[in-house]
């Protein structure tokens, strides 16, 4: 029995107690809809209730931390949140290090050397810094009346660099 404001519902859980139910608390057989409405309502405010019940504290829990043996480690629950969200971004890092192929690195190794002299270097610089000036040029616009010349510039310059390594590669011999 459960306590309730109205006498009604007292006077109806007394009068459907001797009446067969399911498993489910509602009653066997055939029920009108609005008496099964009615049950329903009262299983899921008893079903609630007795949630309630049971979890008053579980809002307080805490990950209970075991060494080997079985005895409680004491871990401090935002140090463990931040150890762990390292330990995410450690991995992803690794897994993006891994996924890049050898040119790619080799790019990121030219960058960070750039990098590194550009720091040495004044901040004014102008037409005199060919490296700059290069990197400008090379850059193909949309709308460029001179990108299909620049294009083809590119790729002569891509096809003499891949010969030339090609080459260096393979050195012929003089017949003897």
């Amino acid at each position: 029995r459960h306590d309730s404001s109205s006498d009604d519902e007292d006077d109806d859980d007394i009068k459907h107690a001797t009446e067969k139910k399911m498993s489910s608390g509602h009653k066997a057989g055939l029920v009108a809809s609005t008496d099964f409405a009615k049950a329903e309502k009262k299983i899921r405010k008893r079903q609630r209730d007795e949630l309630e019940r049971n979890n008053l504290g579980a809002e307080k829990g805490e990950t209970v931390y075991r060494d080997v043996s079985g005895k409680k480690r004491m871990v401090a629950p935002v140090q463990d949140e931040l150890q762990r969200k390292r330990e995410e971004e450690e991995k992803e890092l690794q897994q993006k290090e891994a996924n890049k192929g050898a040119y790619q690195k080799k790019l990121e190794e030219q960058r960070l050397r750039e990098l590194e002299a550009a720091a040495g270097m004044t901040l004014a610089r102008g037409i005199e810094d060919e490296q700059m000036e290069q990197r400008r040029m090379a850059v193909i616009r949309e709308g460029d009346p001179m990108a299909m010349l620049a294009w083809k510039k590119q790729q002569e310059e891509q096809q003499t660099s891949q010969n030339l390594s090609s080459n260096a590669t393979h050195v012929p011999r003089k017949p003897v």
